[in-house]
């Protein structure tokens, strides 16, 4: 009898911690639309517990398929003064600012109207939310003829596109010093 509570006990313990872990993301397996990583530069992506982080190197990671009109959730956590972004709507096969668009993640960029939660070069950020340190939340939606960002349930930045926006891989990158992390990958076609 003591033996079958404690088995029993033991079960609803592993099984509050499953659920917790699960509520939290922490356990997220990487979806297979961002595994295994294709890469670009010698940024050395680590793969961990669901959580893709870098601190050595420069480069990018990128979805395996093409992604046009959607709503991307995922949470990052920049640490030191990375330079990092989640690049979207690329032409071609160059990765840049004037390319794509990039969502920044440079809580530190020396041109403020660049800083996190601006669309890099186009939008500037209509709410200054600072993400160094700890682990934030990007909703990006892509529709036609707009792009809007949240981070941390606080709109950054809308802007209004007049051409269509290219379908393309999703590229997070990875530039300067110090380490980004990415987990809970969450991408909805529209």
């Amino acid at each position: 009898m003591k033996h079958s509570l404690l088995i029993c006990l033991v079960l609803v313990l592993i099984s509050c911690k499953s659920k917790e872990a699960i509520k939290n993301n922490e356990m997220m397996p990487i979806p297979t639309f961002v595994y295994p990583l294709s890469t670009v530069g010698n940024a050395d992506w680590k793969v961990d517990n669901g959580v893709i982080s870098c601190d050595k190197g420069e480069g990018f990671f990128q979805t395996t398929n093409n992604f046009q009109h959607f709503d991307l959730s995922v949470d990052f956590k920049p640490e030191g003064d990375i330079n990092s972004g989640i690049f979207l709507g690329c032409q071609g096969r160059e990765l840049s600012a004037t390319g794509c668009y990039e969502v920044n993640i440079w809580d530190n960029h020396p041109n403020q109207d660049f800083r996190t939660g601006s669309i890099v070069t186009r939008a500037k950020p209509i709410s200054k939310v600072d993400s160094k340190g700890k682990w934030n939340n990007y909703m990006i939606r892509v529709r036609p003829g707009n792009i809007s960002v949240m981070l941390n349930g606080t709109p950054t930045a809308f802007l209004k596109v007049d051409s269509e926006i290219t379908s393309s891989p999703i590229a997070f990158q990875k530039f300067g010093k110090g380490k980004i992390s990415f987990k809970n990958f969450k991408i909805e076609r529209r």
